[in-house]
């Protein structure tokens, strides 16, 4: 009975530290909302705009304003992209030494934080209007490749995983950096695609919750309530979101700023 009653301890205390790790492993490896990454590096900068609120605030760090005349450039890397407003729109992030970051023209790049060396790069040459920019998560960047499609790659390669198509059309595009929650990804597309067709009668914006594993549309959703485009498709135009939304972490509420409604004034 003695020598029962042990065994049946031991297999119980076995049980127990399964469960334990199994929780672990889960909390570890994105099995809740927020990703691992995200978690792990929070004292960084790994969203858009430092955290879910978007408060773009940071409290920890060694420059103030007693030392800010002292600091110096540490390295540089060169911008080689040229859109219509620069050659770069978004924040990079930082990933404790690592810093990832996507120019106008929808190239990748993950440098070494200490010296600015190159991991690695994903070039596509495929300008847009802007912002755009990555978002990290379940070792995965996700980013716009041009226009037209939302791109995952991996995080320690560069290498494309999924790229998935999310424009309605020629004059619909994305110009946002998007974020990552809750195994999906947030993006907006909006009314134009390049310089020259931004506002063309007919384009409404939409926002889009892709599978982060696949790429696959889980959901969108219309930013213009209205079948004809306030009564005229031909000239009417707008909505969508160009900037990354706030995500309230506690009751699951993500929050979108939209944008404007088109023609420009003075439009015939």
């Amino acid at each position: 009975m003695k020598t029962d009653w042990s065994f049946s301890k031991y297999v119980m205390l076995v049980i127990i530290a399964l469960l334990l790790g199994l929780v672990i492993f889960m909390n570890a490896y994105g099995q809740g909302p927020i990703p691992p990454e995200v978690k792990q590096f929070a004292g960084d900068w790994p969203l858009p705009n430092k955290d879910y609120a978007n408060t773009r605030a940071t409290f920890t760090a060694g420059i103030n304003s007693h030392n800010i005349n002292n600091t110096k450039m540490v390295w540089s890397v060169p911008i080689n992209a040229n859109g219509a407003f620069g050659g770069a729109s978004s924040n990079p992030l930082i990933l404790g030494e690592t810093v990832y970051f996507q120019d106008i023209d929808s190239n990748l790049f993950s440098y070494k934080l200490d010296n600015g060396k190159l991991n690695w790069k994903n070039v596509n040459n495929l300008t847009i209007l802007g912002p755009n920019g990555p978002a990290v998560g379940w070792g995965k960047v996700f980013a716009a490749k041009g226009a037209f499609n939302l791109t995952a790659l991996d995080l320690n390669a560069g290498k494309e995983l999924w790229s998935t198509n999310i424009s309605t059309g020629r004059t619909v595009g994305i110009d946002i950096q998007p974020i990552a929650y809750n195994d999906k990804v947030y993006v907006s597309t909006v009314p134009g695609s390049n310089i020259t067709n931004f506002y063309t009668g007919g384009g409404i914006g939409i926002i889009y919750a892709l599978d982060q594993k696949t790429g696959k549309v889980n959901w969108n959703f219309s930013t213009v309530d209205s079948a004809d485009i306030w009564g005229n498709k031909e000239i009417n135009s707008g909505g969508g979101c160009w900037y990354t939304p706030a995500i309230d972490t506690k009751t699951n509420a993500i929050f979108w700023g939209v944008g404007n409604p088109a023609p420009w004034p003075g439009t015939p």
